[in-house]
């Protein structure tokens, strides 16, 4: 944005250069704002502030550097934690296959991330068949899958570009966020939203409000996925209501009688119940085979 301004105190500012025509001899000063700065105009008290002076300003309007410090960070507790499994052998398989999960995806994707750390390596292209298209079982997710080459430069990630992107979690309500005082930032982060199953365990354990659990599975044969929904969204209704301020969707009871909901399904159901009632809350998806959340 480019912003002059006049002997006479006047500030014009846009896009371009020269989009009001003035005469040189009334231009006190000009110039242009660049990456994240700003220009404010007092229109009260007829006063210009440029970008450190507004911004210092504001900094020392309330002591943000207090509230900040009220802000939990939970990595440290978590990462004491010793983990163990939830399942094993057979138990496991079929929960591998009621989730969709194929050899390729064990040996090639999960196997390298657990026991080396290391990403996925493919070619640019892409000739899986669209999952409408196939003869195997498919998870509701796949259909929503990217058929197209899509490239950042540089590459966009939390590692290599942690000064503009990050994975860092937070829980708790932030409140009405027009308030300025302390209550935003009574809250609890997390660098990364994956965590193990003792580790969540723990992590239920530092919430700071009532916490509600949703069974997302329906009875097979019989039973109505729509039915299953509209339970969800009913339960997660009635737990905003009453004062929940974490509300957790697990698929873990699956079983030879219960078949596990689509999560996506059931996470738009909760989103929803939530925006009607407009309250905000904490929304937890936890999978069937190695509580991932």
């Amino acid at each position: 944005m480019r912003y002059v301004v006049t002997s006479d105190g006047l500030v014009i500012a846009g896009s371009e250069a020269g989009m009001v025509p003035l005469d040189e001899v009334r231009v006190k000063e000009k110039g242009a704002l660049g990456p994240g700065q700003i220009l404010a105009v007092d229109m009260k008290e007829g006063k210009l502030y440029h970008d450190t002076e507004i911004k210092d300003e504001m900094a020392a309007s309330q002591p943000f550097g207090d509230w900040v410090s009220k802000i939990k960070d939970l990595d440290v507790p978590l990462a004491a934690v010793t983990e163990k499994p939830i399942f094993e052998g057979e138990e496991l398989r079929r929960r591998q296959i009621a989730a969709g999960y194929t050899i390729e995806e064990l040996e090639q994707i999960l196997a390298p991330m657990a026991e080396d750390g290391k990403e996925t390596l493919a070619s640019m292209g892409d000739d899986t068949p669209s999952a409408v298209l196939s003869n195997m079982y498919r998870p509701l997710s796949h259909f929503f899958r990217q058929n197209f080459s899509q490239v950042t430069n540089p590459p966009i990630d939390s590692l290599r570009e942690f000064r503009v992107m990050s994975l860092k979690t937070r829980f708790g309500n932030l409140k009405n966020v027009l308030d300025e005082d302390s209550s935003q930032t009574e809250i609890l982060t997390l660098d990364s939203p994956f965590v193990g199953n003792a580790q969540w365990d723990e992590l239920t354990e530092q919430f700071n409000a009532d916490l509600v659990t949703i069974d997302c599975t329906f009875k097979a044969g019989d039973g109505r996925l729509n039915a299953g929904l509209a339970r969800i969204r009913a339960e997660a209704e009635d737990a905003v209501r009453s004062g929940a301020g974490h509300i957790v969707l697990t698929d873990q009871n699956s079983d030879a009688d219960l078949v596990a909901m689509p999560m996506i399904l059931g996470y738009q159901c909760c989103a929803f119940a939530s925006d009607a009632q407009g309250v905000a809350y904490v929304l937890l998806a936890q999978c069937a085979l190695c509580r991932m959340y």
